[in-house]
């Protein structure tokens, strides 16, 4: 107990510790990155309007690595080919090799090998003629970081790599990046050029020399006053000779690090611990004290578990601002466009005054600026509606951009439980989704033709089951507004997801009756399957459940669970007043059939 305790003060101190460095601010504050990106996108429309084609090339070159810092490497290398496209037929040039080596990075990050290799000597080539020292050592050290990297990639796993790894070139190329960076005095550059070459010579079993390097690189930094980088090069020396299977000497290194720690700032020592746990977990498995071992592992996994919720929380939030800035540049662009044509309308009104006080004889001439104005005004009218669609498709756009993440994240993870509960909130966002694609593609703005609507939800859900289902629709013909559409449709789809997949199993002739009917201004749905039945009160805390009387309030409605020959779900509510386009047909549509 008294454990416990002191671990929870371990963890709440760290949480102080995270909140008050600017790194983790940084995190915190997850627009900045997507700030930059949208002030860069309007740069890059600036650029655009002036006509300069360079400053264009530079603001690709930008947005590039935009998205680069976004993990976006699809947008990036989409950029970085525009700039490319501006400065290559331009000839060799220092602006053309920073962005080959850009490219080089971005294929690297890719593991494209090949395209890594290609881009980084372009990049050299380009550099070398245009006399830049600083940019041919960045890229010397990449083009050794390749061969380095093959050289551990094959080391840890069998497959077959496209460039043959080769620690003496990866030497070699670190040797003449060291020579430049000795050159510009640099030694924040030559200390990190040490600890490449460093691992490269570990990978030739040439200890001492790796040993060397390593103590070369921490003595720079401790003369230029860099404790983190001091603490940074033991580390990275203690797991290269763990990877060597050499827990014997990474030992001093990890003692070597461990002294230096009183030294560092606060934002370093979150970090560099979190390291140094990952060292000492790594090392006492090689030495066989698994208590231990697990002690310091699950303490930098909590670190790692961090860092992925902070990546999710930044992703959303990102995303949200992106849209936020696409609504207010549309409603610019709305209020742009009304206020040219209320300067036209002005100008016509003073006309046709001028004219009628002048002489009844110009009557005519009048009737015509004013049918002229009629038309204006409905073309502005036809302009409000094609902006209110267009914003439903970029609302519908951003919500495929949700489920594109959501679905990425599913393929990174390996737990069942938790890509079961990604694909059920994957199968709500196309929900919303389908029902803004249905705003955008017909003339009705703010309401949904439900008796169209929900048969297509229904389809689209048990189109998943290997056998058949035999489906009843009773649907009056409707046209329900979006906020009472929304709540229905999610509630019909997580009736028909749980039905799918639990109420089915093993049954020879599955079936499912769905009906929605208007009776004095209230809609009644029910929802029956052919099941073993279902006890709600076993799954009352069910999220599915919760998520069912959640939107059930927000109808304002009430909704009941009955087994008879099956599961049967029934619901009313009242219809909104916003429902003003109400009931169009009396007549009920009873549309039957197998779906697969």
């Amino acid at each position: 107990m008294m454990y416990r305790y002191k671990e929870l003060l371990l963890l709440l101190a760290f949480a102080c510790i995270v909140v008050s460095t600017p790194e983790c601010q940084a995190q915190y504050q997850s627009q900045t990155a997507y700030s930059r990106l949208i002030e860069t996108q309007q740069d890059y429309n600036k650029a655009v309007e002036s006509g300069d084609s360079l400053e264009i090339a530079e603001m690709c070159y930008r947005l590039g690595k935009r998205y680069i810092g976004l993990n976006d490497f699809y947008q990036a290398t989409k950029w970085l080919q525009r700039a490319l496209k501006i400065r290559k037929p331009m000839g060799p040039s220092e602006d053309l090799g920073k962005v080959y080596s850009i490219m080089s990075e971005c294929e690297g990050y890719q593991n494209n090998m090949a395209g890594h290799l290609e881009y980084v000597k372009l990049a050299i080539d380009n550099l070398g003629k245009s006399g830049s020292r600083r940019g041919m050592m960045i890229s010397y050290r990449l083009l050794g970081g390749i061969y380095a990297r093959t050289t551990e990639d094959l080391r840890q796993s069998p497959l077959t790599l496209s460039i043959k790894p080769s620690p003496d070139s990866a030497i070699y190329f670190f040797a003449r990046s060291l020579e430049i960076a000795r050159e510009l005095n640099l030694p924040t550059d030559v200390a990190l050029i040490y600890q490449s070459m460093a691992n490269s010579w570990l990978v030739k079993k040439d200890f001492k020399r790796g040993a060397d390097y390593f103590q070369k690189a921490a003595m720079i930094f401790d003369s230029i006053h860099k404790p983190a980088g001091v603490r940074e090069a033991y580390l990275t020396a203690a797991s290269s000779f763990l990877d060597q299977q050499s827990p014997a000497i990474a030992k001093s290194w990890i003692d070597s690090a461990s002294k230096g720690s009183d030294s560092l700032q606060k934002s370093d020592v979150v970090s560099e611990s979190f390291k140094m746990h990952l060292v000492r977990s790594r090392y006492y498995q090689q030495t066989g004290d698994w208590k231990r071992a697990f002690l310091y592992w699950e303490k930098y996994s909590k670190y790692v578990i961090y860092q992925r919720d902070a990546y999710k929380k930044n992703a959303v939030d990102g995303l949200t601002l992106l849209f936020e800035n696409e609504k207010k540049e549309l409603s610019i662009q709305h209020q742009k466009k009304e206020l040219a044509l209320l300067r036209k309308n002005e100008n016509y009104q003073r006309r046709i005054t001028l004219g009628i006080l002048t002489a009844c004889a110009i009557f005519m001439v009048a009737g015509y600026f004013f049918f002229h104005l009629y038309r204006k005004y409905r073309r502005l009218s036809h302009l409000n509606k094609e902006l209110v669609k267009e914003q439903s498709h970029r609302i519908r756009n951003n919500l495929q951009s949700v489920a594109d993440l959501i679905e990425l994240h599913i393929f990174q993870l390996s737990d069942p439980a938790s890509i079961y509960v990604l694909k059920e909130s994957l199968s709500r966002v196309e929900t919303i989704s389908l029902i803004h694609r249905d705003l955008y593609n017909t003339d009705c703005q703010d309401a949904i033709e439900i008796h169209t609507f929900i048969p297509a939800l229904v389809r689209k859900i048990i189109s998943q089951l290997p056998n058949g289902i035999h489906v009843h629709f009773e649907i009056e013909d409707l046209l329900l507004h979006v906020d009472q559409a929304i709540p229905v449709c999610l509630i019909i789809n997580e009736l028909a997801t749980n039905a799918s997949k639990h109420a089915f199993n093993h049954h020879a002739e599955p079936e499912l009756y769905v009906s929605l009917t208007l009776n004095d201004s209230w809609i009644n749905l029910t929802f029956k399957d052919n099941g073993p039945g279902f006890d709600k009160g076993v799954h009352r805390n069910s999220f599915g459940i919760r998520i069912i009387e959640l939107l059930t309030k927000k109808l304002k409605g009430k909704q009941a669970f009955k087994n008879e020959a099956g599961c049967t779900f029934t619901l009313s509510f009242p219809l909104s007043r916003k429902s003003k386009f109400g009931k169009i047909a009396k007549s009920k549509e009873l549309n039957t059939g197998n779906y697969v």
